[in-house]
């Protein structure tokens, strides 16, 4: 389910590229913000997914190759580490287009209500 969703999410980052530039520039910045944010989704959606199809393949081999799960053992608590250090380094990353985001809206109901 996980590949689905990011190649459907893939064709809507290509469908709203596509469409026609818009002309303000906050609301260009708006839309680029966006696209990032779905970026950032995607690259989440990519690392869970790589995430669970390594657990399963290492259960697999484990099952079959039970004079390996000591060594397995610390490949995947090396592996575990790592994964929970991509998941908070994508989090900051989207709190902070998060954040940019609604200064840049802000901004921009501001400026229409002047």
């Amino acid at each position: 389910q996980l590949s689905v969703n990011i190649n459907t999410l893939s064709k809507r980052m290509n469908d709203v590229q596509q469409m026609s530039s818009e002309k303000n520039p906050a609301l260009q910045e708006l839309r680029a913000l966006e696209l990032s944010g779905w970026q950032l989704h995607q690259q989440q959606w990519v690392l869970q997914r790589d995430h669970l199809v390594l657990a399963r393949e290492t259960l697999e081999w484990a099952s079959k190759n039970h004079g390996e799960k000591g060594r397995l053992l610390e490949v995947w608590r090396q592996h575990q580490q790592e994964y929970a250090r991509a998941l908070e380094e994508l989090r900051r990353q989207r709190q902070g287009l998060e954040n940019k985001h609604l200064e840049v809206e802000s901004r921009l109901v501001e400026r229409g209500l002047q």
